[in-house]
This record gives structure tokens, sequence and C-alpha cells, in this order.
């Protein structure tokens, strides 16, 4: 399919207020120290996180760099409460993630977390409304309030005349849209994303870029993204480099 064309900017949703961008005064969301992590081979334990320190604030972006098993998936599972560090504090909306029990973090995730993946994990018998709306079933609330809802993210992101398409129906980009859309639709106060331009054709991955940054702009949420993508650079606050599982570098 041909890319979909981007608006340079989010509309704005049905109920929602501007928000400025990171500010120095602006609270921590995101606070790990010392944060380890190996997973067991054959030949021993393979070492994949080795003492990353990293602090994000409210409405601040950040891209984490490096080459494939650098790390950067890894300190993305553990920042939304889907793996645990081996060794660590993870502090994120003022939760301590390490403690947390299985249902704790289930509920933690639903609650706290947006996720946007490369491949977009929409469900395929789903329509875009219905698969914004079944992540915002374990919030509770109305079946029409989460309709409504879903309904003016889809809109937010462009997708308003595509509410009711199928993804099968929807071009790369619009696909991942509706990711976005999925993701931003319980208000998370942090969003993650791991390879979201992946997938994509150049064109459609610098408009999905310019998308999260209007999304973080309008929201006010934290956003990290895992990423080779060169160009991720100009729509985030910080790059930060990993390499062997090690912070080596930041750059403004």
């Amino acid at each position: 399919m041909e890319p979909d064309v981007a608006k340079p900017a989010i509309q704005r949703p049905c109920d929602s207020a501007a928000h400025e961008g990171p500010r120095a005064a602006a609270p921590a969301v995101i606070d790990l120290r010392g944060v380890a992590k190996h997973y067991d081979a054959a030949a021993g334990p393979v070492p994949v996180l080795a003492g990353v320190d990293l602090t994000i604030v409210q409405g601040e972006a950040v891209a984490l760099k490096g080459v494939s098993g650098s790390g950067k998936s890894t300190l993305l599972h553990i920042l939304g409460a889907i793996e645990r560090p081996d060794g660590g504090t993870v502090n994120v909306c003022g939760q301590d993630l390490v403690g947390l029990d299985a249902r704790a973090q289930t509920s933690f995730r639903a609650r706290q977390i947006g996720f946007v993946f490369q491949f977009f994990n929409l469900i395929p018998t789903l329509t875009a409304r219905e698969n914004v709306i079944a992540a915002l079933e374990p919030l509770g609330g109305t079946r029409s309030s989460r309709d409504e809802t879903a309904v003016c993210a889809l809109r937010s992101v462009g997708l308003g005349d595509h509410i009711d398409k199928y993804p099968a129906q929807l071009s790369g980009g619009e696909q991942q849209r509706v990711a976005i859309a999925r993701a931003v639709a319980k208000r998370p106060p942090v969003l993650l994303a791991d390879e979201p331009t992946g997938a994509l054709d150049e064109t459609t991955a610098r408009q999905v870029l310019a998308l999260l940054d209007a999304v973080r702009r309008e929201h006010g949420c934290a956003v990290v993204i895992a990423t080779h993508d060169p160009a991720v650079a100009a729509h985030v606050d910080r790059v930060v480099r990993l390499e062997r599982g090690r912070l080596v570098g930041e750059f403004p």
C-alpha cells in the first residue's frame, strides 16, 4: 500500500488539555539505579544489563540507541514491568517495580504504561476501534465510555475515517497509528516504544516519529524509544547510548 499522509501535529482529543514539554523542575517519572539483568544459556549466564542508572522526567522524550543485543529492549521491558531485573532499583511513577508480584505488575502495566511495538501487535480479528477498546477494558468504566474514548483516540491520530476497518485493510503507517491510539487512550504517564519505525518505509517512519512527538507534547507523558533509526534524534530531548548493557553516553 502507499504510505498514508500524516498531518504535522496531532489533532486535539475530545477532552484533553495541552501540556508543555519537559522543564528543569519537572518530577522524575522514571528512576533506575544499578539495574542489572542476565539470561541463562547453556554456556552459562549471559549479562544483558550491567548497572544502568537513568532518570527521566515528566514530559521528556529519550531515545535508547545501541546495536542489537545492547540491552535496549530488555531495559524497556523492565520499565514496563514485563521483566524483573536481577539487581538494582526500578522506580516508575512512584512505584517500586521490583517489589510487585505478578498480579500487581499486570495492573501497573494496564494503568500506567502505554506500549508501541515494531510490528504493531494489533489483533487481526478486531477493528481499529475494538483494538483500542481492548486496551481500555482492564480499567473498567462503561462500554459506551470506552467506545467514546477509543473513537476520540483514533481521531486524534488522524484515523477518524478508519475506526471500523480491520488491520488488514490499513497501511503499515495506519496500523502503527492505531497502535499509538491504543497506547495513549488510557492517558498513561509513560509511553514505551520498541523500534516503532522498524517495519515502516522512510516517509511513513518520519510521520510516525512526528506523531509520537506530538502525542508526547499533547499528553505530557514521558516517552522512551528503543531504536536504530538515526532520525529519532530530532524528535527527542536526549539520546542515551547502550553498549553491552552499559550506559556509555548521553547526547542532548
